[in-house]
């Protein structure tokens, strides 16, 4: 593993608002504003047994009934988001009897319909993992049944006007599911000939591509008459959102600094170095037996309220993990993935039935919590340092952040600091101009005076033409000015 790493960046982030190079600070960038779609990719299936599918559920009719009695109550006033989805919660949240009570019927009628019985024990019989078309397939034929459960219980308790109540058929996906053996035929295609199990996957696809398109006509229909976002959200878009809700239950947001171990791919200084304008920054790492660290100084935790809550920082070494360029993504088993769950709320609404009994998918979580905590975080870290092998060229290496406990959502929070000392040297990119240059100069000298180093190397970068790639050549006579 490398002692030196390299970090691009542009004259603005360096200089401009943020002052990366004067506050010596590293900012780390949520997976979505990567460059790569595919970053953190897990591909995550359903496998388990009763207990947990029809906890599932329970689970769906739960994040159903908060944004249903938001719309019932507000209509399109409140604009629903996925975040009115409350896929941590569990039936000891609700903030009264009363409301406790209501979930509790809405749940009991919806689990004596035969048509939901038949849909659990069909997807219990599946003997392949459920992936998520296949998921969003199950759950958009119960879905209209679960929608109008929902509804006629706010309406017959009087929270609801009458007018808002399901009065036309929207069970057509669901009945044709049952009435044509759907879940036999599904087992036999993917445990017999592969070509029939390939045909069914492709049937399922092409069904997701469908309503993909269905949701952004309908959407584009709203934009050009009178918009209906909350209507859309839960009559077309809830399957689709609750899937992806759902896996925030199992892993805990990352959020990462990208650093290179080498620069001289032209390629990506032009992507990252601001078309060569920027600079890279040359980080000396410590070591530790096999792994190479940084220091960097940032929040810690939370104390307090959440009202009147203060952070407290410190110093903390962050591990330099190299990506692996693979094709494909690893694979998580969500019912035996909970780990963001507190104990309570898994054995609640996931691992036990309202009889006690537990399910199978406990069974190494309760065996041994310690080596499934070990194996947990050995999947968590191997699903965000792995990339296409198209992004080969770019030798990245990075720093992982992420917490459990604390919300890094706000970018100031996810911005920490390293010691000068960590900073080995600069390189100026093919094009940086001669006045960034200066700036740049005038900052680094004036740090090096504090801490009374001599050692601060400036490099200029440069095209080869005998090597074909990005070189460069060490600036001694500045080196000597900023000792």
């Amino acid at each position: 593993m490398p002692e030196l790493f390299y970090r691009l960046r542009s004259i603005e982030k360096l200089l401009g608002e943020f002052k990366e190079l004067e506050n010596q600070s590293i900012y780390f960038a949520d997976h979505s504003q990567l460059n790569d779609p595919m970053e953190g990719y897990r591909d995550v299936f359903w496998s388990g047994d009763e207990i947990v599918w029809r906890n599932l559920f329970k689970h769906y009719l739960l994040c159903l009934n908060k944004p249903v009695a938001l719309y019932l109550i507000e209509g399109e006033e409140h604009n629903l988001s996925p975040l009115d989805v409350p896929v941590f919660g569990s039936e000891k949240d609700f903030p009264t009897m009363e409301y406790a009570q209501l979930f509790g019927d809405i749940k009991n009628a919806f689990f004596r319909l035969d048509s939901i019985e038949y849909f659990i024990k069909g997807i219990v019989g599946r003997t392949t993992p459920i992936r998520r078309d296949e998921l969003k397939f199950y759950l958009k034929a119960i879905h209209p049944t679960a929608l109008k459960v929902v509804f006629d219980h706010y309406i017959d308790k009087g929270l609801s006007p009458e007018s808002n109540r399901i009065d036309y058929d929207l069970s057509t996906l669901r009945d044709r599911v049952v009435k044509n053996n759907f879940f036999e035929r599904m087992e036999k295609a993917f445990t017999g000939a592969s070509r029939k199990g390939e045909k069914i996957s492709k049937l399922l696809d092409s069904h997701s591509h469908i309503g993909d398109q269905v949701r952004l006509l309908a959407k584009y229909d709203s934009d050009s008459n009178a918009p209906t976002p909350n209507k859309d959200m839960l009559f077309m878009n809830f399957p689709h959102v609750y899937i992806e809700r759902l896996e925030a239950l199992v892993y805990p947001e990352w959020y990462t600094a990208c650093f290179l171990s080498e620069c001289n791919n032209s390629s990506v200084w032009g992507h990252y170095g601001d078309n060569h304008a920027g600079v890279c920054l040359v980080f000396r790492a410590e070591s530790s037996t096999d792994d190479k660290f940084i220091t960097l100084t940032g929040i810690n935790e939370w104390q307090g309220s959440r009202e009147g809550s203060k952070a407290t920082y410190g110093a903390l070494k962050h591990k330099f993990y190299e990506i692996n360029y693979v094709d494909g993504a690893g694979e998580i088993d969500f019912f035996r993935s909970l780990g963001r769950l507190p104990m309570p709320t898994i054995n609640s609404m996931w691992y036990c039935n309202e009889l006690g009994k537990t399910s199978i998918c406990s069974k190494d979580l309760y065996k041994s919590e310690d080596k499934w905590r070990e194996e947990y975080w050995d999947d968590f870290y191997r699903d965000i340092t792995k990339k296409s092998d198209d992004w080969k060229f770019e030798n990245e290496y990075r720093l992982i952040l992420s917490s459990m406990i604390s919300d890094l959502s706000d970018p100031e929070s996810r911005t920490q600091n390293y010691n000068f000392s960590s900073l080995d040297g600069i390189i100026f990119g093919i094009r940086t101009k001669e006045e960034d240059k200066l700036r740049i100069l005038k900052i680094v000298n004036e740090k090096c005076a504090q801490s009374n180093r001599d050692d601060f190397r400036f490099h200029q970068a440069y095209y080869s033409h005998e090597n074909r790639c990005i070189e460069c050549y060490e600036l001694d006579l500045l080196k000597r000015k900023s000792s």
